[in-house]
Order: C-alpha cells, then structure tokens, then sequence
C-alpha cells in the first residue's frame, strides 16, 4: 500500500531525487527505471511512477555512499524491503488519523468545527490540497458545499449552496454515477475522456480527483471529494476502500448530529 502515488514528468523527477539528465537515461538504459508514455493530442510524454523516483532516490544514496550501481535484482529486494517497512508505518498512520476522526466526532462542543478538523486529519495523512464534502437536496436537485478543508485555507464556495445539478454539466455527471454507489477516480484530468468535465476541472487547475458518494443506507446523501491542484497520482483500490471507511464516519457523525438537533 502506498497513498503517496503521485505520477512525475522528467523534470520532476530530476528535481525530487536531485540527479542529472545523464544519471537519469543511463539508469534507465538499464532497466532500473521503468517510465511510461502518455499522449496528449499528437505529442507523447514521458511520465514515472513513484517507484521510479523512490528507486532514483535510492540509487543516488548508495551511490554517494560509495557503492557501486546496483543491479535490478539488488535493487528489487532493497525497495521491497522499504515498501514493507512504509506499508506498516502508513497503515499505524491512517489507523490513528481514522481513530482521530471518530474521537472528534464524540460529544463535541462545536460540530462544524469537528469536521472541518476531522477533514485536515485525513486531508494531511493521505497527502492532497483540498477534501471537502457536498450533500444534495432531498430530490437530489439541488448541492450545496457544506464543508471544506483546504491546504491554503480556501473558504467554502458560495455559488455551491442550493445550487441546481443542472446548472454545470460536471455536476451531472457526477450525481448519474454516484448515485450507482460508484466512485469517480481521476488520476491526471489531462488524460480525461469526457471533455465538458476536462474543461471544467481544468477551469479551476485541478490536476486529479476522487470522489466517493456517501449514502445513508440506500439514500444518496452527498459525496467526498480530494483533490489536487499540484501533482497528479494513482488512486489505488485499498487508498479507495481506506477513504470509504472515513467517508462513512463522515456520513454518519453528520446524520446523527442533525437527529439530535
């Protein structure tokens, strides 16, 4: 399990592992690098995976400790060995944040405020700008932003209350996918296949997005949202099913609370 999965171009690349272009296509001449390609219109692109930066990252280590480069097979068992290592200290690091956001949802003196840091817990331990959640009127006609943690402090958006769905084609979308309990995974909005939705996402420099629909037993209540307006990723499934089960405290703790009120 790795959340940090975000995808880099060359120049990212060279700046996060602090190597040179030469290092960079020696290492991949052999084969201790794996990019991929990505079109964008008639032009191609190379992109690396988090595991490429880890492994430049690595082989820079060892090489300014004065070994020599590393095969592939060394290299396999060494990032293995460390990706063990940080599935155990995320999976501690995520079982406090998930224990964190129960905790702040007992008997809390200001609900909202409990939310919005509750929201911060899960918004820094999975690594992305902004989390937020929208909720839909009881005819699923209208949306509202009703809560929002940001990295740079962004207000909730005002024109997002009582809006009507039809009013932006993106958020029509949405509601027609979950509303089939699916979720909207999104890890490079340039390589998006629905155009409306590109422009409009592009509108506001979001570069990936995932959203996952909150429901109260088989009623559509809203959806959580994180995104990113700096680095593109790959949403994996257990990051999906990890932010489910926070999305579901979520729902819940807000359904309760409006019961007792």
């Amino acid at each position: 399990m790795n959340i940090k999965s975000n995808v880099y171009t060359s120049a990212d690349l060279l700046r996060n592992a602090r190597i040179s272009y030469r290092q960079l296509y020696h290492w991949e001449s052999k084969g201790l690098l794996a990019p991929f390609h990505i079109k964008l219109g008639s032009r191609e692109f190379k992109r690396y995976r988090q595991k490429d930066l880890d492994t430049a990252m690595l082989i820079r280590e060892l090489l300014d400790e004065g070994y020599a480069l590393p095969n592939l097979k060394m290299l396999e068992l060494i990032l293995r060995r460390k990706q063990i290592e940080e599935e155990l200290k995320f999976r501690l690091r995520i079982e406090e944040a998930l224990y964190n956001v129960s905790d702040n949802f007992v008997d809390p003196d200001n609900f909202d405020l409990a939310v919005n840091k509750s929201l911060g817990v899960i918004r820094e331990v999975i690594g992305v700008n902004r989390v937020y959640i929208f909720e839909y009127n009881d005819n699923l006609a209208e949306i509202t932003e009703t809560y929002k943690f940001s990295k740079d402090g962004e207000p909730i958006n005002s024109k997002y209350k009582n809006m009507p769905v039809d009013n932006i084609s993106w958020f029509a979308k949405v509601i027609e996918i979950v509303s089939r309990k699916e979720s909207i995974i999104i890890n490079d909005v340039e390589l998006m296949e629905n155009l409306d939705g590109k422009k409009e996402l592009k509108n506001i420099k979001l570069k990936t997005l995932l959203i996952i629909p909150l429901f109260y037993g088989e009623k559509l209540f809203g959806f959580m949202g994180f995104d990113d307006n700096q680095n593109i990723r790959e949403w994996n499934s257990e990051d999906i099913t990890i932010l489910k089960t926070a999305a579901n405290i979520f729902t819940r703790s807000i359904i309760y609370n409006r019961k007792q009120a």
